[in-house]
């Protein structure tokens, strides 16, 4: 009987913010090429309030995460005749 007895209590609250913009541009036919260039931003912001009580002392935690990532892209399309072509691309991130 002389075990100690704990009792736990977690209240938690998240309030995301976030954006996120993808933009493309593309043409057809400059010549025998068929194009794609774009770019992506990708900005999220999480606050989180976390209450923690054990054995009666609170414990208070107030983390906040950060997410920033961006990206361009570009696809290249050559028309070498009407049944065989050749297509590359690339993507650069940050």
């Amino acid at each position: 009987s002389g075990t100690p007895q704990f009792s736990d209590d977690i209240s938690q609250q998240c309030h995301p913010d976030g954006l996120s913009l993808e933009a493309r541009f593309s043409g057809n036919r400059l010549g025998i090429f068929d194009y794609t260039l774009g770019g992506y931003y990708f900005d999220e912001t999480i606050h989180s309030d976390t209450a923690l009580t054990i054995t009666n002392t609170a414990n208070w935690l107030k983390p906040n995460y950060f997410t920033k990532s961006y990206a361009g892209f570009g696809r290249l399309v050559a028309n070498l005749s009407e049944r065989f072509r050749v297509v590359g691309g690339i993507r650069n991130q940050g």
